[in-house]
């Protein structure tokens, strides 16, 4: 692994180095999966729109191939193949990683020339405190400016891909639009309940009347369903246009789902096993709407009639409602007849009902501590009463500061039905993470934060109380009490926001993962000590394995 990412940073492109004139060879190491391949093809072509004299060289899994022919950049280009993925039905085939090999073969052509890298499963430490999705990150990785509208997959699809699938519906009785494409199966770890496919499959039918398209492969347990189409084994480009045309595609964390995101269709994906954080794994679309587990991580099921009630609010709107502290796209914990909770990658959980929300019961604005709100219109007067402090603040007000309490949810311990059910007029609940994230948005730093324990068993895990400066008046890198888990954790605000303010997503091995990624990546001291942190929270040789091989790096070379 480090000798493969000092083979990385040595050839990786960065946009804002190399000229428009470039007319050198650019290496683009694409994934072994469908989803990678497909959001590879995005990298690709705006990569090449910024140099277009280069030449592409790429190297891909073969399985896809029908695919490459409809990239204009690598049309008439030949494509260099790597040894194929295992795949989800055969326990033999391919295990390889392409990239240690390909990047070895990279090197030595360039050795000889002039060449760089603008893909190649580039590692990014901070990419989890961002909660940033794939296209995203990989363009930053090298420094690419993606406009949002372009932060999502892509495919061109031919007039002749249009005309076959259309002449496939017609041979079904299909016509576009009119029509559910399902992609129900993947890796056996990632898999929904069979039965679950059929009750959803059913109720569908039921509301609608739309058949539904199953698309995929042969050889899994056959599905009964009313009104139900297989669209099995067909040629990728056809696949592509007939999930294009669909009413509504749903499907699993599976390439199909990526291939779905290429095109403006509602996307309802489940992730029934939780196997990572859903920002690192979501199909990058505006009109992706991601049930995720009870308490995120897989402990439960995903209940087929809170994934119906998604599917019919993803036909109402085919984009799910922006969070109401940060704006962003949220995912699903549960969704009833007319309440759907929802957790955004900010961390705060709110819900969502047909009535409006009224002010909270409690004066934000009285002198003294203050309550975060717990409603949406409450939040909104919230905000402006922060940024009037702001813009008025003087600076003979600068030795003061502005406190706040809240009750600390963690999703990962959370009940979400008992938070879709709740009686009272509520619609917030927050977590460390996401007031931190609104209060920055807000122009504020937190200088303190301090957590009491609550014993609950509906989710709140501590009461914080946080101390508040405007950012512009300027505070030192404070060292903050932050939750992770049941625990409590000292880190310095900047740590915090550069690394580790993802703990609403948390994961072990993740963490670990982050600080032992750092280590190797000449960031030595910080990867300690957050490969510190993980031992703490979880003792075990690995940890203490890794730590000691990054002590002794940091001996060798101190300035790391």
């Amino acid at each position: 692994m480090v000798a493969l990412q000092r083979i990385q940073r040595s050839l990786r492109l960065f946009v804002s180095d190399v000229p428009f004139s470039y007319k050198g060879k650019l290496y683009f190491v694409f994934g072994q999966g469908l989803g990678d391949t497909v959001n590879a093809f995005r990298i690709l072509h705006e990569v090449m729109r910024c140099y277009p004299h280069a030449e592409p060289i790429v190297f891909a899994d073969s399985r896809w191939s029908d695919l490459y022919r409809l990239i204009p950049e690598l049309v008439g280009r030949p494509i260099r193949y790597y040894p194929e993925a295992r795949v989800p039905l055969l326990s033999s085939g391919g295990t390889c990683n392409p990239y240690t090999q390909v990047f070895r073969q990279i090197l030595d052509e360039c050795a000889c020339g002039s060449g760089l890298v603008p893909l190649g499963n580039f590692k990014l430490g901070d990419r989890w405190a961002r909660k940033e999705p794939p296209v995203a990150a990989a363009a930053r990785a090298i420094g690419l400016c993606l406009e949002i509208k372009h932060c999502r997959p892509y495919l061109p699809l031919s007039d002749n891909c249009m005309a076959r699938a259309q002449s496939f519906l017609k041979s079904q009785g299909l016509s576009a639009g009119c029509y559910f494409a399902v992609a129900p199966h993947t890796w056996p770890d990632k898999m929904w309940e069979h039965e679950a496919w059929e009750i959803l499959m059913a109720s569908l039918h039921e509301a609608t009347g739309l058949p539904v398209l199953l698309v995929g492969v042969r050889g899994y347990p056959s599905i009964k369903a009313p009104a139900l189409r297989e669209a099995l084994e067909l040629p990728l480009p056809v696949v592509a246009a007939l999930i294009a045309q669909a009413r509504c595609y749903i499907g699993l964390d599976t390439g199909l789902t990526h291939l779905a995101a290429c095109f403006d269709v509602p996307i309802v994906t489940l992730n029934p096993q939780g196997k990572f954080p859903p920002f690192l794994v979501e199909p990058c679309s505006p009109f992706r709407w991601t049930h995720l587990t009870p308490y995120v991580y897989g402990s439960e099921p995903i209940p087929p009639a809170s994934v119906f009630a998604v599917v019919q609010q993803a036909l109402a709107c085919s984009t799910p409602p922006a969070c109401p502290a940060c704006d962003g796209s949220p995912y699903v914990l549960n969704a009833q007849r007319g309440t759907t909770l929802f957790l955004c990658r900010c961390g705060l959980q709110y819900r969502v009902q047909g009535h409006m929300s009224k002010e909270d019961p409690l004066n934000p604005y009285e002198k003294g501590t203050l309550v975060v709100p717990v409603s949406v219109n409450g939040l909104a007067s919230f905000r402006a009463y922060l940024t009037r402090l702001t813009d008025h603040g003087t600076s003979a007000q600068r030795d003061s500061d502005v406190s706040l309490t809240f009750e600390h949810w963690d999703p990962v311990e959370t009940e979400p039905v008992m938070l879709s059910k709740d009686p009272t007029s509520r619609e917030l609940w927050w977590t460390w993470d996401s007031v931190y994230s609104f209060l920055s948005r807000c122009g504020w730093q937190v200088k303190e934060s301090r957590l009491g324990r609550v014993r609950s068993k509906d989710g709140v895990t501590f009461s914080v109380m946080m101390r508040t400066v405007p950012a512009a008046w300027g505070c030192h890198d404070p060292v903050l009490e932050v939750p992770w888990g049941g625990r409590r954790i000292q880190m310095k605000a900047s740590t915090y926001e550069r690394w580790l303010s993802w703990g609403a997503f948390r994961k072990q091995d993740d963490l670990e993962g982050i600080g032992w990624l750092l280590v190797n990546d000449s960031n030595v001291r910080t990867g300690l000590a957050i490969l510190s942190m993980s031992l703490r929270l979880r003792p075990r040789w690995k940890t203490v394995s890794r730590l000691v091989r990054g002590g002794w790096k940091a001996l060798r070379n101190p300035e790391e």
